[in-house]
């Protein structure tokens, strides 16, 4: 009987201690996984730092970007407008010559009336000193006129 409690106990005590050896190892494992996963998140901590940094970077570029389209949309938009200006100068000083150009006109024929009308009067004043020549060529010889011109006046 002693022998078949000797064996017994061996046997318990085995499997105590392959039990033992077995959660050690079970412990190890889970300590290396751990270990495993604690390195893994500390890799993506650093890389999700490193990715924020990167999207704070693209994000003040953005920016940067985003001020400068606004800036030169600005510009292009005074341009814009300059030149809508430009134009309407361009169309007022285009009526202001074709103005300009019917006054010219205007003032040529003005002058042509004025020619003529002087001529007109030139020819008029010719016409009354003819008269008036006549008229004291006829005094100056008595026989032909009866009448003293201070008659008339």
């Amino acid at each position: 009987m002693r022998r078949t409690k000797q064996p017994v106990i061996d046997k318990k005590e085995r499997k105590k201690i392959q039990n033992g050896e077995a959660a050690r190892r079970y412990r190890d494992k889970k300590k290396n996984e751990q270990q495993l996963l604690d390195e893994e998140l500390d890799e993506l901590v650093e890389k999700n730092i490193s990715l924020k940094s990167q999207v704070n970077e693209k994000e003040k570029e953005l920016k940067t970007l985003k001020k400068l389209m606004v800036e030169l949309l600005d510009e292009e938009l005074d341009e814009l407008d300059e030149l809508k200006t430009l134009k309407k100068l361009m169309i007022e000083q285009q009526l202001l010559d074709e103005e300009l150009d019917e006054l010219v006109e205007k003032n040529i024929s003005l002058k042509s009336q004025v020619n003529e009308k002087e001529n007109e009067l030139k020819t008029l004043k010719k016409l009354m000193v003819e008269p008036r020549k006549k008229e004291r060529r006829m005094s100056d010889s008595p026989q032909v006129c009866m009448f003293q011109r201070n008659d008339f006046l």
